[in-house]
């Protein structure tokens, strides 16, 4: 999956790499993956390890403010528009095969 002939999403056995955010989610971290209105969000089991992560300066400290204060876990998203998956298969199709062979 790519832009500009680089891939912007990369999927396999160990992570999901959104390389446009610059962040790897490990499939043991992830709770739940939801792809809805051309948006996956990726919920994770301890978001907090990955709060760091965040890019842009203020969603980064609100989000932690978020998470300390009222307890809110944060969830990551990942904007599909970008990215053309092999086949036409659904992007959540893919990542449900991944996560199966993750788990086994």
């Amino acid at each position: 999956m790519w832009i500009f002939k680089k891939y912007v999403l990369s999927v396999n056995e160990l992570f999901i790499d959104d390389r446009l955010s610059n962040i790897k989610y490990y499939w043991d971290d992830i709770e739940e993956a939801v792809e809805t209105e051309g948006v996956l969000e990726i919920k994770l089991h301890d978001p907090v390890k990955y709060l760091d992560a965040i890019r842009n300066p203020f969603g980064r400290l609100y989000a932690k403010f978020a998470c300390r204060f009222f307890k809110k876990k944060p969830s990551f998203k990942i904007d599909l528009s970008y990215i053309k998956s092999p086949a036409n298969d659904s992007v959540l199709n893919i990542l449900n095969d991944f996560s199966i062979k993750a788990e086994g």
